[in-house]
Order: structure tokens, then C-alpha cells, then sequence
């Protein structure tokens, strides 16, 4: 009869246990950031990371460039450009504060622009959309200032593809894929993100 109680003991406290560890492991909080990076002198995309391993996050980035809406008397020009980028991004202490990040992404941007003259002589109006689809590789350093906060420097150079569309003042459309480039890292971002 003792051995059955020690055993019956036992065995409840190993299923105890077990169940607290699990029960740690599930109330750890996942580490999330949220931020801006400036993409040129002309836009700001907004940045969100979410831990999926240690120093391992997925990130999603929106981008909205170049918006411009120019009017004057019998003519006008209007362009945007927006952009989505998503992929994963792993992490390398360096020293101190310093980190390296680095990552394959996957990028989906559109750009629309249109240009319109209408005066009695001349009548014109051109429109350009173009779909690009694209792979790139971040290349960064990041510098903490604190626990919840940290600035980056960062480069994606891209290998990208697109979809055209073009409609003349002759109402000729062109339409047909764009040819593959390499666009080299002459685009350096700085990042500023508040993690939580």
C-alpha cells in the first residue's frame, strides 16, 4: 500500500511539474517591433518585425513614395508609388550594442503616373503602370539605445522584374514585361523602431 501511495505521489507530481513548464514556455511573450525607415527624400515606409526564434523575425514593411499632384493652367502630372516587402531578417550580435541583420525579402511595388496637357492647339495625356515583383537581400546594423529602442542603417540590393502598361496621346497601348534588373545598393535606409 505504501508503494502505491509513493508511486501515485510521484507520478502526480512529474504531471505537476510537467504542466507548470509547459505553462512558463506558453506565457512568454513574443517580442514585437514597429517602426519607420526613410526610403528617399520623398517617403517613409513603415516597418513591423514579429520574433518567430531566437534573433530570427519575420518583418513586413509598406511603403507609400513620390506621391505628386502638380496642376497648372491646362496641364497637370500626377505619380505615386507604393511598395510591400516582406520576407525574414536573422540577427548577429556584434559587439555591445551592435548588430548585424540580414535576410532574404521578397518585394511587390506599383507605380502609376500620368501626364495631361489640354490647351486649344494640343491635346496630350500619357499614362504609365508598372507591377514590379522582385527578390533582395538586407544587409544592416542596428545600434540599441535601450531595450525597447534602437536605430539601423540598412541596404537591400534587389533583382526585380516587372509588368508594363502604356497608353499614348494615340491611344496606342503598349503592354508586355519589363526586362530583369539588378538594381545595385545605391538606396542606404536609416531605421528607427520601438520594439514591445
Amino acid at each position: 500500500m505504501k508503494k502505491q501511495v509513493f508511486y501515485l505521489a510521484t507520478a502526480f507530481f512529474m504531471l505537476f511539474s510537467i504542466d507548470l513548464s509547459a505553462q512558463d514556455q506558453a506565457e512568454t511573450p513574443e517580442k514585437r517591433e514597429i517602426g519607420l525607415a526613410n526610403v528617399s527624400l520623398n517617403g517613409a515606409s513603415l516597418v513591423y518585425k514579429k520574433e518567430i526564434k531566437d534573433n530570427i523575425y519575420r518583418r513586413f514593411s509598406f511603403a507609400l513614395l513620390n506621391i505628386s499632384y502638380n496642376q497648372v493652367p491646362k496641364a497637370s502630372q500626377n505619380s505615386a508609388d507604393i511598395g510591400f516587402r516582406f520576407g525574414r531578417e536573422k540577427r548577429k550580435p556584434i559587439k555591445g550594442k551592435f548588430r548585424l541583420s540580414h535576410g532574404l525579402q521578397y518585394d511587390l511595388s506599383a507605380n502609376f503616373f500620368k501626364n495631361t496637357v489640354d490647351n486649344s492647339s494640343l491635346k496630350i495625356s500619357n499614362e504609365d503602370f508598372k507591377i514590379n515583383l522582385g527578390i533582395a537581400y538586407l544587409l544592416g546594423f542596428n545600434y540599441l539605445i535601450n531595450e525597447n529602442f534602437y536605430f539601423g542603417i540598412e541596404t537591400t540590393p534587389t533583382l526585380s522584374s516587372g509588368y508594363f502598361f502604356k497608353k499614348t496621346p494615340e491611344r496606342i497601348v503598349y503592354q508586355g514585361f519589363s526586362n530583369i534588373s539588378l538594381l545595385a545598393s545605391n538606396n542606404v535606409r536609416l531605421t528607427a523602431l520601438y520594439c514591445f
